[in-house]
């Protein structure tokens, strides 16, 4: 589930430190939100991963959708893909995130 940042402040989340390459302009406009936000670039990628991701699933699925009707693609995979992304929802009840 994604972290509350209203309930969870970010020098209290337990991380893990990770590798992540981004092109010079997305790192410019982190580097600018982190100075309005008087936060590091660390905390700033948290929170827009942590707010970024059922938009991002959901997105996922309905582009899937799209490829299935349209029939251009191998329906075996995009079933399988589907079925994986309903499932990872479920486990981490994705659709009862606010």
């Amino acid at each position: 589930m994604p972290i509350d940042f209203a309930k969870q402040s970010l020098k209290d989340l337990k991380t893990k430190k990770v590798s992540l390459n981004l092109d010079k302009d997305t790192l410019r406009f982190v580097d600018e939100l982190s100075t309005i936000l008087n936060t590091t670039r660390t905390s700033t990628i948290i929170a827009i991963i942590g707010w970024g991701l059922k938009p991002g699933i959901i997105t996922l699925e309905a582009s899937w959708k799209k490829m299935k009707r349209e029939g251009k693609y191998d329906n075996s995979k995009i079933d399988k893909l589907l079925k994986s992304i309903g499932e990872l929802k479920k486990k981490w009840k994705v659709d009862t995130w606010e």
